[in-house]
C-alpha cells in the first residue's frame, strides 16, 4: 500500500517561497507545489521503507495523485534538501522550517469549474459526457493545486487569443504544435480544440499518458513523444527545425529560460511561444532577457494574482547601420563579458539576484 509525505516549508516572506517553488520545480518538474502566504506544502507518493517521525494522518478520499510514479525517496528528499539550503546561502538570515511527516492520504484539489472560455466537466471513460464547443472534460481523479490550474487558466487564455487573430494576421490553426509540460496538460487538449495541428510532447511519458487520457476523452488526435529533453535536429534536417507554429509551455521559469534558445530555432515563421508557471516580476525579467538573448520578443502578457504568462515571436532582424570610418570614430566592440554563454541545458545556471528582496519593515 502506498502513502504520502506532507511536506511544509515555511518561509518568512513570500518572494523566497516564489524562488524556492521555481527552484524545486526546476528539479523535479512532476511535483504539484502549493504556494501560501507561510510557504509551500506539497504531498509526494511514497512506499514505507524506513519509519517516519510523526504519526500519520487522516484525510479526505485519495487524490488522482496515487496513480504517480514511486520514486526513490531519499532522491526526493535529498532535492528538497539541497535546495533549501541553497536559497539560505544566497539569502543571508533567511531559515526554511522543514516538516516532514507521513500522510495515508493527500487531500484533492478539484479543477475549477472553467479554464479561460472552456467550461470544465470531470468524467470518467463510461460516462455518456460528449465534449462540445466551449467545453473541455477532464477524468474524475484529475486534481491539481491552486498554482497549477491558474497557470493552466492563464495558458487557455492567451491560446483563446492566440487563435482567434485579428483581422488580416496571418492564420493560426492548423499548425504544428509542441507543449513542455511536467504534469498532465489540459491546455494541450484546450489547444488541439481550438484548432491546432498536429501536436507533439516534450517530457516525462508519464506526464504525456495523463495528457493522452484527457486527450481521448475529448476525441482529440493523440500527442506524438519526442523525449523527455531538447535534442538538436538528427543530423541537421531541415524538416525537424522550424517546424512548430505554436509552442506552448508550463514549467519552472528556470527550466523555461534553459530551453528558449534551442526553441527559438524550432519555431516556425510567425510563430509563438506561450508560457506560463512563473511569477510577475523578477521571475518574468529573467525569462525575457533570455527571450531576448534566444531572439525572441515579448508580444503579450497577462498576470492574475501570484502567477503571469507571456507570448514570445520572434524578434525581427535589426537593420545593418553603415560600417563607421574615420579617426573620429573608435573601433566599437563588445568586451567578451557583456554577453556571457547560456549554460548547456541540464545545467545549472546562476540564479543569484533573480529575485528582488523585500526590506525588513515591508516597504
Amino acid at each position: 500500500m502506498g502513502f504520502f509525505l506532507r511536506i511544509e516549508a515555511r518561509l518568512p516572506r513570500k518572494p523566497a517561497g516564489l524562488e524556492l517553488s521555481a527552484r524545486l520545480l526546476a528539479l523535479r518538474p512532476h511535483w504539484d507545489i502549493e504556494l501560501a502566504e507561510d510557504g509551500l506544502l506539497f504531498y509526494l507518493p511514497y512506499r514505507p521503507g524506513k519509519p517516519l517521525d510523526g504519526p500519520a494522518e487522516a484525510g479526505p478520499p485519495p487524490s488522482g495523485a496515487a496513480g504517480a510514479p514511486l520514486r526513490d525517496l531519499d532522491a526526493e528528499l535529498s532535492a528538497l534538501e539541497g535546495a533549501c539550503a541553497r536559497l539560505e546561502s544566497r539569502r543571508p538570515g533567511l531559515e526554511i522550517a522543514l516538516s516532514v511527516r507521513r500522510a495515508e492520504e493527500a487531500p484533492p484539489v478539484p479543477a475549477p469549474p472553467a479554464l479561460g472560455p472552456w467550461r470544465l466537466i470531470q468524467t470518467s471513460r463510461t460516462s455518456r459526457d460528449w465534449p462540445g464547443p466551449g467545453r473541455l472534460l477532464l477524468p474524475a481523479g484529475l486534481t491539481g493545486s491552486r498554482r497549477f490550474w491558474a497557470g493552466e487558466d492563464l495558458l487557455a487564455s492567451a491560446l483563446a487569443e492566440h487563435f482567434t487573430p485579428r483581422p488580416g494576421a496571418p492564420e493560426t490553426r492548423g499548425r504544428a504544435l509542441l507543449t513542455l509540460a511536467g504534469r498532465a496538460s489540459p491546455a494541450l487538449a484546450a489547444a488541439l480544440a481550438a484548432g491546432a495541428g498536429p501536436a507533439a510532447w516534450l517530457g516525462e511519458p508519464e506526464a504525456l499518458r495523463a495528457s493522452a487520457e484527457i486527450l481521448a476523452l475529448n476525441r482529440l488526435p493523440a500527442a506524438e513523444l519526442l523525449g523527455p529533453a531538447l535534442e538538436p535536429p538528427a543530423g541537421g534536417r531541415a524538416d525537424q527545425a522550424a517546424r512548430f507554429g505554436l509552442i506552448i509551455i508550463h514549467l519552472s521559469p528556470y527550466l523555461t529560460a534553459r530551453r528558449l534558445k534551442a526553441l527559438a530555432g524550432r519555431l516556425a515563421p510567425e510563430g509563438a511561444i506561450l508560457i506560463s508557471g512563473f511569477a510577475p516580476g523578477p521571475q518574468t525579467a529573467h525569462l525575457l532577457r533570455a527571450a531576448a538573448r534566444a531572439g525572441l520578443r515579448l508580444s503579450a502578457s497577462v498576470s492574475s494574482g501570484d502567477w503571469a504568462a507571456l507570448k514570445l515571436e520572434a524578434a525581427p532582424p535589426e537593420e545593418e547601420l553603415p560600417p563607421l570610418t574615420g579617426s573620429l570614430v573608435p573601433e566599437l566592440a563588445d568586451p567578451p563579458e557583456a554577453f556571457p554563454e547560456e549554460p548547456a541545458d541540464g545545467a545549472e545556471a546562476d540564479e543569484e539576484g533573480l529575485f528582488i528582496e523585500e526590506d525588513e519593515d515591508g516597504e
